[in-house]
């Protein structure tokens, strides 16, 4: 009795689920050099990771690092603007 062995299928990340909207995007990525590029798919297969996964992993913490460098920028900018003056601090300049 044969058995056949099953391709494990890597299909596409949950995290970024596939639209049947037309504002979707293909992505086409030129002239990579074609030894990089079988070396990718290779490490890709043998980790079990699908490219348009990897992708838009990469794209998803590019556009986080950026969300973060401007809420740092924006909490410097608070911190820079005076504190509002104690209330009883102004009266008891008043008192002299």
């Amino acid at each position: 009795m044969a058995t056949t062995k099953t391709k494990k299928l890597r299909g596409y990340s949950r995290n970024f689920p596939t639209t049947t909207s037309p504002k979707r995007v293909m992505l086409t990525i030129d002239r990579i050099p074609p030894k990089f590029y079988t070396a990718i798919k290779a490490k890709a297969k043998k980790d079990g990771v699908s490219l348009r996964s990897l992708v838009l992993t990469w794209f998803a913490i590019w556009l986080d690092e950026d969300k973060q460098k401007k809420a740092r920028r924006g909490k410097d900018k608070v911190a820079m603007t005076p504190a509002p003056v104690d209330a009883t601090l102004s009266d008891a300049s008043e008192v002299q």
